[in-house]
């Protein structure tokens, strides 16, 4: 459920707020995997207005792994009505080398 804070087009949620979800969603699949993973893309197709101040469902699943990435695919839906469905290729990352980048991150942002 997005609030109207989430608002792009007059009473619908921003398109970008709706990728925000999906990539999250889809990544959150690396638990299925029992892998580390960061987004290597992610391709969006917007097919119904997404309302806001609604209940919300995004689905997703692995469509397919390979010894270096998966390929996952899902939707977000308000009702029978899905609103924007996504595939993301998601890269595998062991644990040493995401932790590296993400304190690299850190300490860029505080520069």
């Amino acid at each position: 459920r997005f609030g109207i804070s989430y608002e792009g087009p007059p009473n619908c949620v921003h398109g970008g707020i709706v990728a925000a979800a999906l990539d999250e969603v889809l990544g959150r699949t690396r638990h299925l995997a029992g892998r580390n993973v960061v987004t290597g893309s992610l391709a969006v197709r917007y097919l119904a207005p997404t309302p806001v101040n609604v209940d919300l469902v995004i689905e997703a699943y692995i469509a397919e792994r390979t010894e270096t990435k998966m390929i996952v695919r899902g939707e977000m839906r308000h009702g029978d009505t899905v609103t924007a469905s996504a595939e993301g290729v998601f890269v595998f990352m062991d644990l040493d080398r995401f932790t590296t980048l993400v304190k690299d991150a850190r300490k860029a942002a505080t520069q």
